[in-house]
């Protein structure tokens, strides 16, 4: 995108308060441009795929949303954007199971029958019960009557909102209830306010309880992220644009007021109005610049601090939920401290922020959320999809060192699953695929401060502060969570609220009246207020810098031959140490061949902990980059790749089991690097490695794996050979069932993973579903496209040669496309320049819109569920079968 100034609004963010902003302002039919720097919508309401399941980053379910014949705030909100009708909805059948020392209970949706319920379960309490749910009542009639998300400055017709106005949860809770279980149970819905229950507003904790009991709670078809592609949807169709890939590094600034952005690409887009949704911390410090943020709203934001975060173990399970006596879709475990049943769990946020409880169990409860229960869809046939989370804060993780940071998270991830196992016995045994998110990741794919999920944690206390969605320049505008707190509802209302201010603005033609109106707010109570330092965000750029730099400089440090055909190339950084990486993962090297701008991802072949990376390339008889590499790359030169990447490799936590290695061709190179590893280290289990080749001289590392094996007994490595010469006494054939079986012996207590080209994975695949060997035991890494894809399963039959017309609508280039390559080849010699990461199909960086046309798409694309429906490709592995319209996004 060149300079322009076509657009009256910019967003930047495609949060759900950013793209609820620009829906709004789209249809209102302003013109609106969505920047966003990563390659998919939605900040935390998003997907990703690990192996076949596709997990929610952080929608555990939705309420507000309601019925046909009663509908709530949100279902009202996003039916008059257009946006309801775009999605189904699947109804959560109970509010939640409440697991504490000496109860269990799981309480019902409804105020009346949670009312009836708890009166019968605790008969003693019934009058204290209806009390409460008397008081829940009028103040929910009052917060309906004032309107979502604002607060009245008379609260003279508000009786019931007086009354509990600047009271915290902990005391009215204590006072209302005298049996602390019961009052415990009560208190769960404010664990999702990320502060100590005395800290907690009760009258926002009634707004949250309320609404859920009054309107139920939902999971969306296609999950989060069918959600916010409906957001991108309904803004394209109203006009407006969204672009991805396309972060913002500046926003522009003259006397006070906005005039647009500096795109990360170096593009200028001019325009009177910005809506943040990136965190107003980030966005003065970092897009604006500490000089043009008047000292004012420094100093505001100098009196607030980071929410809390989330650590999220996902789990993809190889059996229904049923089978492990898991029917609620969620559970809240809270402490085992028998002797401590009390609200007053100030102590222990105060122990999790200073790192005194950071390295045993939580310090708080543990909300299990179990997807499956209330969609059989949800997750693959026979299988169940959950997750396990627990409060915590990014100032804690962000005092790690880099190889700290993963030993912690896994060692609470243990602890995780182990609490879990309280009411899901045998747990442990039935996880097929899982990760880790913690504050750090919430930081490295929003940006979010602190990697909150709540926005700043003082929104939603006793004594709120709370931003304005004003901002202190003219033309600045905030939204999402760090304007009303988090969760999609009160999200989605900041974003009303920042588009009705923006409409209200530019209807009234320029003018900082508005914005001097919330300085004269605010100021007054900022005298003793001290400057916003940024030390904080300064910490969190380092160690993400260091953590996940992007994109890194490499210089050749030797060529070392491995084969006739093969040959390992030494990378050391240009500058600072290299990012630390696991066995098994990759980087993709960025090269321009013939004036061609492409990339390919090779898996480092060194074991982790050494001063350089080893990628080991072969030579493909119709090889692009091979060649280039092999030929043209000497010691000396500089290369730009990504920082490592990929989830191929040894989870401690869930292959608890001998391993058994598949590889072909250039498939060693990831279990050379685990293999070195395991020389040095000792594994703690038996390693076996079964590698086929076409003949013995295109073995790589030969002499080391045999050394190897030697050296260590609990390695064991099996060469094959396809075609051997004469005289070969080793393996001969392929790696098929028979084979397996005659080395492997027993497959019962293994895990095999698979590397190699695509035509291996289908040989293998059908060998260890011959061998009856479970999914949950097998873990695959193909090794590019398919060589010839016409061999795929489903290919409509047309030859490989074939050539079709495409168009890319954003460059407005036409090019011809074969049949037989992947269409991401054709597009970069059209000087197309496309995202890739892994070129598998698994990343999603490539991730293109497919307006018209046909593509065949092979079953191992990982694409999500709302980007296949939506009309998205991976380019990296889609194959036109007919003329082709694209546009990237």
């Amino acid at each position: 995108m060149s300079d322009s100034s076509d657009f009256e609004v910019i967003v930047i963010g495609s949060g759900i308060g950013g793209l609820t902003a620009a829906a709004a302002l789209s249809k209102a039919g302003r013109k609106v441009l969505v920047l966003e720097r990563h390659n998919i919508p939605g900040g935390y309401a998003q997907t990703f795929v690990r192996g076949r399941f596709e997990f929610d980053v952080a929608l555990h379910w939705l309420s507000g949303i309601g019925t046909p014949e009663k509908p709530g705030p949100l279902g009202l909100l996003l039916g008059g954007l257009g946006i309801a009708q775009k999605l189904s909805f699947i109804p959560i059948r109970e509010f939640l199971r409440c697991v504490i020392p000496g109860l269990d209970i799981t309480m019902p949706f409804g105020i009346e029958e949670n009312e009836s319920f708890l009166s019968t379960r605790f008969p003693k309490e019934a009058g204290e019960i209806k009390h409460f749910f008397g008081v829940m009542r009028s103040l929910a009639a009052e917060m309906q009557a004032v309107g979502p998300g604002r607060q009245p400055v008379d609260l003279t017709p508000y009786p019931t909102l007086r009354t509990y106005q600047g009271r915290n949860l902990a005391d009215v809770l204590t006072e209302m209830i005298s049996n602390e279980r019961l009052r415990l149970a009560l208190a769960q819905p404010g664990n999702y306010f990320s502060q100590p229950y005395p800290l907690i507003s009760f009258n926002d904790y009634i707004f949250v309880f309320s609404m859920f009991l009054n309107y139920g709670a939902v999971l969306i078809k296609g999950k989060a992220q069918a959600l916010s592609q409906a957001f991108v949807d309904v803004i394209e169709e109203c006009g407006g644009t969204v672009r991805f890939n396309k972060g913002v590094s500046r926003i522009l600034v003259k006397d006070g007021s906005v005039r647009g952005v500096l795109a990360e690409d170096g593009s200028k887009i001019h325009c009177p109005c910005v809506v943040s949704n990136a965190d107003p911390i980030n966005t003065c410090l970092q897009l604006i610049g500490r000089d043009a943020v008047p000292l004012w709203y420094l100093k505001q934001l100098s009196t607030l601090t980071a929410g809390g975060g989330v650590m999220s173990v996902y789990l993809g399970l190889d059996c229904p939920n049923e089978r492990l006596g898991l029917f609620n879709h969620t559970t809240f475990l809270m402490r085992e401290d028998k002797g401590d049943l009390s609200l007053n769990n100030a102590k222990a946020f105060d122990m999790l922020k200073s790192g005194e409880a950071f390295t045993s169990l939580p310090a708080l409860g543990v909300a299990i959320a179990n997807y499956s229960a209330s969609d059989p869809d949800y997750a693959p046939p026979g299988t169940t999809m959950m997750s396990i989370s627990t409060g915590t804060y990014g100032s804690t993780w962000l005092g790690l060192s880099p190889s700290e940071y993963d030993a912690t998270k896994r060692a609470l991830a243990e602890q995780l699953i182990g609490r879990a196992e309280r009411v899901v016995p045998g747990l442990r045994d039935h996880i097929e695929e899982m990760e880790i998110g913690t504050p750090l990741t919430n930081i490295r794919y929003t940006g979010n401060y602190g990697g909150s999920f709540v926005g700043f944690g003082e929104t939603r206390t006793i004594d709120p502060k709370r931003i304005n969605t004003r901002g202190p320049l003219e033309g600045l505008y905030f939204t999402g969570s760090w304007v009303n707190g988090g969760a999609i509802p009160v999200c989605t209302m900041s974003g009303m609220m920042a588009a009705m201010a923006v409409m209200e603005d530019l209807s009234r033609g320029s003018g900082r009246e508005p914005f001097e109106q919330v300085k004269a707010l605010v100021e007054p109570g900022l005298k003793d207020a001290g400057e916003l330092t940024g030390a904080g965000l300064r910490r969190e750029k380092a160690l993400m810098t260091t953590l996940h730099p992007g994109r890194i400089k490499l210089k050749v440090l030797e060529t070392i031959e491995e084969t006739s055909s093969c040959r390992t190339l030494r990378l050391e950084p240009v500058e600072g140490n290299l990012p630390l990486f696991k066995a098994g993962q990759f980087i993709n090297l960025f090269v321009l061949v013939d004036g061609i701008a492409t990339s390919r991802p090779y898996t480092i072949s060194s074991p982790p902990g050494r001063s350089y990376y080893d990628i080991t390339v072969r030579r493909k008889p119709d090889g692009f980059v091979s060649h280039y590499l092999l030929d043209r790359v000497k010691a000396g030169d500089v290369l730009t790749a990504t920082e490592p990447a990929g989830v191929f490799l040894s989870n401690t936590l869930v292959n608890r089991t001998d391993m058994v290695f598949l590889a072909g061709g250039s498939g060693i190179t990831p279990f050379a690097s685990f293999l070195r590893q395991a020389v040095e280290n000792r594994p703690a289990f038996a390693v076996q490695l079964i590698y086929g080749s076409r003949s013995p001289e295109d073995v790589i590392f030969q002499e080391e794996l045999t050394e190897m094996q030697r050296r260590n007994p609990a390695v064991k490595v099996d060469l094959v050979i396809s075609d051997p010469p004469a005289g070969w006494k080793g393996h001969k054939g392929f790696i098929d069932a028979e084979l397996i079986h005659s080395l492997v012996g027993s497959t019962e207590g293994k895990t095999f993973f698979v590397a190699g080209p695509p035509e291996m994975h289908r040989l293998v695949d059908h060998a260890l579903k011959t061998l009856k060997v479970p999914a949950r035991r097998i873990k695959k890494e193909p090794f590019g496209p398919s060589a010839d894809v016409t061999l795929e399963k489903g290919w409509p039959g047309i030859s490989k040669r074939d050539e079709f017309k495409c168009m890319e609508d954003r460059t407005g280039k036409t090019f011809t496309a074969a049949a037989g390559d992947p269409l991401i080849v054709s597009m970069e010699k059209a000087g197309i320049v496309v995202p890739a990461q892994c070129r598998v199909g698994r990343c999603s960086a490539c991730r293109t819109r497919l307006i018209s046309g046909d593509v065949f798409i092979p079953a191992y694309d990982a694409r999500r569920w709302a980007d296949a429906r939506a009309g998205y490709i991976h380019p990296c592995v889609s194959y036109p079968i007919g003329n082709l319209h694209i546009k990237l996004p």
